[in-house]
């Protein structure tokens, strides 16, 4: 259960997403291509997920560094490090905490916040696209380091 009180943005656009998905086939990706094929990764990564960290002022992020991003999001979420260690597939727990896991503090914080409301847009309960701004996208420290 998320702990800080509501839904996290997140499972809110991921909610309104599935539910706007025409799935014709039970086998039917719910994030797809136009054609309903397999998203590549190499887009994913500079159409998506690039542009919306450099815009938040995170500056170009690669798929590897993106992993010590989930790796210190589930350990600020108290999720067990076995978990982030079975997901990120590592054969060692050490691997797992010494190297991939950082502490995010208020700064990071706002700056994932940020770019989860980039990524997936700012939506009201319905789902439709809201024309409300964010409250405020205070500047990120210089000091960014996630690897």
């Amino acid at each position: 259960m998320w702990r800080g009180g509501g839904r996290p943005y997140i499972v809110k656009a991921l909610t309104s997403h599935h539910e706007r998905v025409i799935k014709r086939e039970p086998r039917d990706l719910t994030f797809g291509n136009r054609q309903g094929d397999p998203l590549r990764q190499s887009k994913v990564l500079t159409r998506v997920l690039q542009p919306a960290a450099r815009e938040v002022g995170l500056g170009r992020l690669t798929w590897h560094q993106f992993r010590h991003v989930h790796s210190s999001l589930l350990n600020d979420l108290k999720i067990p490090a076995k978990i982030a260690q079975e997901q990120l597939g590592h054969a060692n727990i050490s691997t797992t905490l010494g190297i991939y896991t950082h502490v995010i503090d208020a700064s990071h914080r706002l700056a994932i916040e940020v770019v989860e409301k980039k990524l997936f847009g700012l939506s009201d309960a319905t789902g439709r696209k809201s024309t409300v701004a964010p409250q405020s996208t205070a500047p990120v420290s210089d000091s960014v380091n996630w690897i």
